[in-house]
């Protein structure tokens, strides 16, 4: 009586190209009998060691097929960012892959992108902030040193101390909307 053994040695998807590479089998075949396995500990040992060999090989094409990838995605991510936290780079290693490793950078270079769009909503939002509160601002100064500085008649101080008012309520407003805006933010 013989037995045979099938070894499957290699089953992988080339990615790159989307298609099967060649499925290797080993086929092992020895024969059985009532004789003791002492006869066949040479070969046992033989398997072992193409078991142990087979095993490393795969080991090695696991590591550049997929650690290798995770760990230069991971580096790029790290480094992505400049010393002020905006991301000068856009597009991470793998993300044109068509695999899990390829989802993931996409899935990293949308939130680059999402995170950059609001840095820039912020940057645009602090220079039209700063551009809306410093001209009722000057007005306020204004006003305040021609009333210091000026001999006016009653009616006149009234209508300066108007004015003072309506672009100190302007900033209120201002600063209201920030703080109705940030507490719609933290919600999200």
């Amino acid at each position: 009586t013989l037995f045979h053994y099938a070894i499957p040695l290699m089953d992988l998807k080339d990615t790159a190209h989307n298609h099967l590479l060649p499925y290797y089998v080993l086929f092992i075949t020895f024969p059985v009998t009532s004789v003791s396995l002492s006869k066949y500990s040479g070969g046992i040992v033989f398997i072992t060691i193409l078991l142990i060999i087979l095993s490393i090989i795969l080991a090695l094409i696991l590591k550049f097929k997929i650690v290798r990838p995770i760990k230069m995605l991971s580096q790029e991510t790290l480094l992505a960012a400049d010393e002020n936290g905006k991301f000068t780079k856009t597009v991470l290693y793998g993300n044109e892959r068509k695999d899990e490793i390829g989802a993931l950078s996409q899935s990293f270079t949308s939130v680059i992108e999402k995170v950059n769009y609001r840095i820039s909503e912020i940057e645009s939002l602090s220079s039209d902030l700063s551009h809306e509160i410093k001209n009722p601002l000057a007005v306020i100064s204004n006003m305040a040193e021609i009333l210091e500085t000026g001999d006016f008649t009653e009616e006149e101080r009234i209508e300066f101390s108007k004015s003072i008012i309506n672009e100190a309520k302007k900033i209120n407003s201002i600063v209201s909307k920030i703080r109705e805006a940030s507490k719609i933010e933290n919600k999200i």
